[in-house]
């Protein structure tokens, strides 16, 4: 368990209490004593009162939930003039409330004209569940909240309606893990970015076994890099997927290798959007498509520490080609970290 002893038996009987049948779960763990013990003892009650939220306000974060698609869909962002085309976005929200994510908490937010950029600005009385605390964050931990940047203004001013991430914060209810953050960007009538409705919690392990290809947005997201693969063969097709599911850890240099070299160059720049899409801060991630083919090769030199800051010079054209690129990488990827 987190506080450092070995759970060692586990019992869950249903017990009479007061001519009531209770449910209970007893677990017998090693001894701790002094601080240890109390600090076990307060993430427990930490984890209790944040079950005991989330259960509270489920049914009311599932409600915000449906109320946040149909405005959606009644105020979609605009291009040009003309309602933007939001229907896998809807696709996936309605994906979402048929058990496929396990809402924790919620917050309104709406777009302040404080700063230079603007701020979010939480609506009173809007937290629920595990956000009912006002000092809870989600995006960053602690600290007082500060206006948008410019990046990040020019992100949330996309027309792409939906926001998934990661939650600085890690979910002591279901499963220890960051939890997953989705964001419905709401808009005025006249389509512009008007504010957000953030949700967190844990996609459920339905959603980890349903088909990628069923999943609204992602099947996009597959279509697209299929697209790329096209000549690709299955074997070579079957390959790139083995670097997708190894690109956080040890390259397989040696299912690499067996592509044709004439693929080779392709399967690099796949592998270093993967990392991209995977490591980048949300408003240099919607430009990785003006990364060229030659910046791709020379940024997977980058350790994933300054990956952010060399990928923004390269956007911002400070650094213009494969050499400037490489020259300003302080710190390099191990040979076996990379392809």
């Amino acid at each position: 368990m987190a506080a450092g002893a070995r759970i060692r038996a586990a019992f869950h009987p249903i017990l009479d209490l007061d001519g009531v049948k209770t449910s209970v779960i007893a677990l017998v763990c090693d001894t701790l004593a002094g601080e240890a013990r109390e600090k076990a003892v307060q993430s427990l009650r930490e984890a209790f009162a944040q079950g005991a939220l989330a259960v509270r306000d489920w049914k009311a974060m599932l409600a915000r939930l449906t109320a946040a698609r149909d405005d959606l869909a009644r105020h979609p962002p605009r291009i040009a003039g003309q309602p933007a085309d939001i229907g896998e976005s809807l696709a996936f929200l309605d994906w979402l409330a048929d058990n496929h994510f396990t809402l924790l908490g919620a917050r309104d937010y709406v777009l302040s004209k404080d700063g230079a950029n603007g701020m979010l600005e939480p609506v009173k009385g809007s937290s629920l569940g595990v956000l009912c605390d006002e000092d809870a964050r989600v995006i960053r931990k602690g600290g007082e909240r500060t206006g948008l940047t410019a990046e990040v203004r020019a992100f949330l001013d996309t027309p792409d309606p939906i926001i998934v991430t990661k939650s600085a914060t890690r979910s002591v209810v279901h499963r220890r893990a960051h939890m997953d953050y989705i964001g419905i960007k709401t808009f005025d009538p006249n389509g512009a970015f008007a504010g957000e409705r953030r949700f967190v919690g844990l996609f459920t392990s339905n959603s980890y076994f349903a088909p990628a290809r069923s999943i609204p947005l992602l099947r996009k997201k597959i279509e697209a890099v299929m697209g790329k693969l096209a000549g690709f063969s299955l074997q070579e097709q079957q390959v790139l997927a083995l670097l997708v599911r190894a690109h956080r850890r040890k390259w397989p240099k040696a299912a690499f290798e067996e592509l044709p070299p004439e693929r080779q160059s392709l399967a690099r720049s796949l592998a270093v959007l993967l990392r991209l899409a995977t490591l980048l801060p949300p408003d240099l991630r919607s430009r990785i498509n003006d990364l060229r083919t030659g910046d791709l090769l020379a940024l997977r030199f980058c350790a994933d520490e300054e990956l952010a800051e060399v990928t923004r010079r390269v956007l911002a054209g400070e650094l213009k080609g494969r050499d400037a690129i490489k020259r300003a990488i302080r710190t390099w990827r191990p040979d076996h970290r990379r392809l």
